[in-house]
């Protein structure tokens, strides 16, 4: 719940440090191309783990 909370002030801009910012960009750069992954697998059929 906590990380819920800390990365939902990231996103609406409330960084501590360019550092922090940078992380929340990646994480969600990762999240949305693990999205884009899940949906092309199920596209072609592979399984997901």
């Amino acid at each position: 719940m906590i990380q819920m909370k800390a990365s939902f002030q990231l996103e609406r801009g409330n960084y501590e440090s360019d550092e922090t910012k940078e992380i929340a960009r990646l994480r969600k750069e990762l999240r949305d191309t693990q999205v884009a992954l899940d949906i092309l697998k199920k596209a072609i059929g592979i399984p997901r783990k």
